[in-house]
């Protein structure tokens, strides 16, 4: 069984933002260490938990998860992982060891967990991973002050293109799904119901994006960069 989770697992990292353009076979072998390891996680349960310890990068290997901040009366959802996407990754090396977020399972998921001594290895050791790993951690930052923008900005439409904008980045797509309540996410920008619909049509009218249910399709870059005043 662990061996089937170690093929497929070695061609999802492959493909991914860190061990990108490795070649899966020699993957393999890495993913058979002793600080390499797989976790199961029932729907709801609790991945990691805000202010505990962090001593591994995790790879979401199947399901989705959600990464989200603050406490259990009013938390504020910050990104959302699936196949592939890892989170640990800046905590890991940080003053602090302790994660920053809570990261829960939407679905049923699989996690790998890698030991900080087996990432120390491979930043020491393949240089291309060492660069792959400052660009994520990059690429982070980068998402999180759009996040900040999407939640500090000043009308409930520059708001909303602001957290859009951060998604369609992060996915990396011209579609992105919301896989957020809209309660959840009038909690998560500070606005009304009301005027997050009305950002929304605001949006669509200007031809920015165009939105079918929970699928939001990315129409005009430039306008929605204007519209979130990036």
């Amino acid at each position: 069984m662990k061996q089937d989770m170690v093929e497929s697992s070695a061609d999802l990292l492959a493909r991914g933002p860190i061990f990108g353009g490795t070649e899966p076979a020699s993957l393999k072998p890495f993913l058979q260490r002793p600080g390499a390891s797989f976790l199961h996680f029932a729907r709801g349960e609790f991945i990691c938990l805000q202010g505990r310890p962090n001593h591994s990068l995790g790879i979401l290997v199947d399901g989705s998860a959600q990464v989200s901040k603050g406490g259990e009366c009013h938390s504020v959802l910050m990104s959302t992982l699936h196949e592939g996407d890892v989170f640990g990754a800046v905590t890991l090396y940080g003053s602090r060891d302790d994660f920053v977020t809570r990261v829960t399972a939407i679905t049923a998921c699989t996690v790998l967990f890698l030991e900080k001594a087996l990432v120390d290895e491979m930043l020491v050791q393949n240089p291309r991973f060492a660069k792959q790993y400052i660009a994520y951690l990059s690429d982070r930052i980068y998402f999180l002050n759009s996040r900040i923008d999407a939640f500090t900005g000043g009308t409930a439409e520059s708001r909303l293109a602001a957290y859009l904008l951060a998604g369609f980045r992060q996915g990396g797509g011209a579609s992105l799904r919301l896989c957020t309540s809209m309660n959840q996410l009038t909690q998560t920008l500070d606005i009304a119901r009301a005027s997050l619909y009305r950002a929304f049509e605001q949006l669509e009218s200007s031809g920015a994006i165009r939105r079918e249910g929970r699928l939001v399709y990315l129409l005009d870059a430039q306008r929605l960069r204007a519209c979130a005043g990036d």
